[in-house]
């Protein structure tokens, strides 16, 4: 082998073969037939399913409207749904046109039997009889371990302070119509004299949460509470200081102190300034430094001096707006994402911060969704219309070598995402209230569910009692108990296991091909792998 194609050849044997997925279920639509049902005669498919873990078989008769509803039922819920044949206007009697549709129905469910996610699903289960054939196969759902539906506005951003047990909520009226009667009532003309009082458009909402010594149980004790005359954005908080921020969609950032000896009852206002002319995206304190790190929707990223609010340089202008702001203060690095689907980098050891990496992701699409994992130097960005993309981080000093490495995604307006790093997962939220678990290791989702009503806007994930809090639109506060295994463990290994094989004797067969053309083309260039699907 030419030594200018070894390293394609170790991409070739290490990387996951994505393109392909085991089932665990294996199914055929072996023919058609005609039953005579409620007075008239109805075409049935004849399904023969295999179960490679039990090894058991069974036989399913369904009608094309059936597997319709199915259709319907998973597309509210998941990305990326197989296509359906096509109603038609009259029943079809032609026997080549049945059986074109006979195919069709066998490549839709056969596609789902392949999805992870689509599997676990309750209408999926029942349609195909999983639980009565396949009693095994059994999935774990997160369960509910506390709700709080008591918030009077949707909720756009949390943050939850550990050491104290403190939930800061961000929440602003979700309702145009109401915010705009609101912002008319609260403008104080001339001669009208001017008053603090207001109709509340946004709010801050400080709760002490309180749970057993095992953390199966929870209830929220309402500490304080503060509204504004506008729309809240973002929020942040600095333990070491005690220092909670507001960024409101004015482009105001507020200032809130607190201490021990007040039990965190008493936050007075220390600062009040307005650095940008849009929503506040992103916000960050750099406590030791005395930096305030700001960037909004008004395609600005700003740095102001703590101690003289007056002093606000530019630090850059990007060319579509902020989304996303996340500040590494072990490294002295910002992230900052946008809505044209790129990452940039800064160094923060110099004033104004350098910008030293700016990567333009596999779309163009807006990024809400970023997450960083500093173990596994991994970042993770997600769009409002589904692409997932995963960065390789690299070592601190080595920034302008970030690169994406590996994405996926579906048809999903992804707003928030959390990395679970035990599990090697992916939470994803959604505009519609749906968390999808993604697997990194098949870049494949496993797992969806409804989690709220409303537009899910923040996610924490408690790696110690495996807990996810998700907070959403629709003024709910979840917390979720998260399975150890989305799947029966056995059903999970001997998935793994099918899969490394199929992976192992896929890799060897391209190898083998490899090998081939280079003995027969001696010729052969550093392009003959193109068109392999290799993911690096």
């Amino acid at each position: 082998i030419k030594l200018n194609n070894l390293s394609k050849l170790y991409l070739l044997i290490t990387t996951t073969m994505t393109d392909y997925l085991f089932s665990t279920l294996q199914l055929s639509i072996t023919e058609f037939f005609e039953k005579y049902v409620e007075g008239k005669t109805v075409t049935f498919y004849k399904i023969e399913v295999y179960d490679n873990y039990s090894k058991d078989s069974w036989i399913l008769e369904k009608r094309y409207s059936e597997i319709d509803t199915l259709h319907k039922t998973l597309s509210k819920l998941y990305p990326n749904i197989p296509p359906m044949p096509g109603k038609t206007l009259f029943k079809i009697k032609d026997r080549d046109q049945l059986e074109k549709r006979k195919k069709q129905l066998e490549t839709f469910l056969k596609e789902c039997a392949a999805r992870k996610d689509i599997v676990s699903n309750e209408a999926f289960k029942g349609f195909m009889e999983i639980d009565k054939h396949s009693p095994d196969m059994t999935y774990n759902p997160p369960t509910i371990i506390y709700e709080n539906n008591e918030l009077p506005l949707g909720v756009r951003d949390c943050i939850y302070f550990e050491e104290a047990s403190i939930l800061f909520i961000v929440c602003c009226d979700m309702n145009i119509t109401s915010r705009v009667d609101a912002y008319i009532t609260n403008v104080n003309l001339p001669w009208e004299k001017k008053t603090n009082e207001h109709i509340s458009v946004g709010a801050v909402f400080a709760f002490k949460v309180i749970g057993d010594k095992k953390g199966n149980s929870y209830y929220f004790e309402k500490l304080w509470a503060k509204s504004f005359p506008e729309q809240t954005g973002v929020v942040n908080f600095n333990k070491n200081d005690l220092v909670l921020q507001v960024g409101l969609d004015s482009g105001s950032i507020i200032f809130y102190k607190t201490s021990v000896e007040s039990k965190y009852l008493a936050f007075d206002e220390i600062v009040n300034y307005k650095p940008h002319n849009g929503r506040v995206m992103g916000l960050a304190f750099d406590d030791q430094q005395g930096y305030i790190y700001s960037c909004s929707s008004d395609k600005k990223f700003k740095i102001t001096e703590y101690n003289n609010i007056s002093s606000v340089t530019e630090v850059a202008e990007s060319a579509f707006g902020y989304t996303a702001l996340i500040h590494d203060k072990a490294n002295e690095r910002l992230f900052l994402t946008n809505e044209g689907g790129v990452l940039s980098v800064f160094v923060a050891n110099v004033f104004p911060p350098s910008l030293v990496a700016v990567i333009q992701t596999h779309t163009t699409n807006c990024i809400r969704g970023l997450d960083i994992d500093y173990h596994k130097q991994y970042i993770f960005t997600g769009t409002n219309r589904g692409d997932i993309s995963i960065l390789d981080l690299g070592k601190p000093g080595k920034e302008k070598l970030i690169k994406e490495i590996s994405y996926f995604g579906g048809n999903l307006e992804i707003r928030i995402l959390r990395y679970n790093p035990d599990s090697h997962e992916l939470y994803s939220g959604d505009q519609k209230g749906k968390i999808t678990v993604w697997s990194l290791k098949s870049g494949q989702s496993i797992y969806a569910w409804q989690a709220h009503s409303g537009a899910i806007t923040q996610m924490i994930y408690n790696r110690k009692k495996k807990q996810l809090l998700s907070v959403a639109k629709d003024k709910k506060i979840i917390y979720w108990q998260i399975p150890d295994t989305w799947v029966n463990a056995s059903v999970q290994k001997f998935e793994e296991d099918s899969m490394r094989e199929i992976n192992n004797s896929r890799a060897k067969a391209k190898f083998e091909k490899y090998l081939k053309k280079e003995g027969d083309d001696d010729s052969s260039s550093d392009d003959s792998l193109d068109g392999w699907a290799i993911r690096p």
